[in-house]
Parts: structure tokens; C-alpha cells; sequence
């Protein structure tokens, strides 16, 4: 089971575009890549719940995901 918090950015400095932006660090075109696909292309159940969610809605993922035969990830987007 994993959790991630999503912010839709990386810890990067110098205003670096991050792995999702669609650009390399020259700025260049590049792949976007998708976590959610990512995840799911390596066999994880993924929950994903919006901002906006309440305490007793992250309790219940939380449940399914610890109580689950198939490995989980939980994505709580931040934005």
C-alpha cells in the first residue's frame, strides 16, 4: 500500500519543469508522464480522491486499500 500526496509538482528548484510538464530541463519537448498510468502499468489498484475530500472519505480509501488482496496506491490530489 502506498500514499501520495499530489501537488502536480516535484521538488525541484531554478523553475524546472517537472515529469508531468511535457518539457525536459532544456525546455524541449519531452513525454508526459502520468503516475496514475504508471501505477496502474505496474499491477496497482489506484484510488485517486480529489482536494476537496473529507477526513471520513480518506479513512474509508485508507481502509480499502490497507484491507485489499492487491497492492494499492492511494493518490490524494492537493490542488
Amino acid at each position: 500500500f502506498m500514499l501520495m500526496l499530489n501537488n502536480s509538482g516535484a521538488l525541484s528548484t531554478g523553475l524546472q519543469p517537472t515529469p508531468a510538464s511535457g518539457r525536459d530541463a532544456l525546455g524541449r519537448s519531452a513525454p508526459s508522464l502520468n503516475i496514475t498510468e504508471i501505477a496502474k502499468a505496474c499491477g496497482l489498484s489506484v484510488i485517486q480522491l480529489p482536494s476537496n475530500v473529507s477526513q471520513g472519505e480518506i479513512k474509508k480509501a485508507l481502509s480499502k486499500g490497507l484491507l485489499g488482496l492487491k497492492s494499492h496506491l492511494l493518490i490524494i490530489d492537493t490542488q
